[in-house]
This record gives structure tokens, sequence and C-alpha cells, in this order.
């Protein structure tokens, strides 16, 4: 991810993030999953055209 983050890949990056929320959320770490999947949606969002 931080390779992602230095390439300016903010797509990607916010891909990573949802994906580690989802490890997160599966080992039951449901703060650790919250946080990161909400990273990854202001990322996501920031991204959007327009």
């Amino acid at each position: 991810m931080r390779g992602a983050e230095d390439l300016g890949l903010w797509t990607e990056v916010s891909y990573r993030l949802s994906a580690l929320g989802r490890v997160a959320l599966l080992r039951g770490d449901l703060a650790q999953a919250a946080e990161l999947h909400e990273r990854a949606g202001r990322l996501a969002a920031e991204q959007r055209p327009g």
C-alpha cells in the first residue's frame, strides 16, 4: 500500500484499505474494520470526479 501511496495511486490505496478492513472484520476487530473502511470511503470520495 505504501508504494501505491508514493506513486499517488489513490484508487489502489482505497481498494487496499478496504481489503484490510475486510480482514479486520473477519478477525472480529470491529473498531479497526470500521476505521479502515471509513478511510477507504473518504479517500474514494475524494477521487470522485466533479
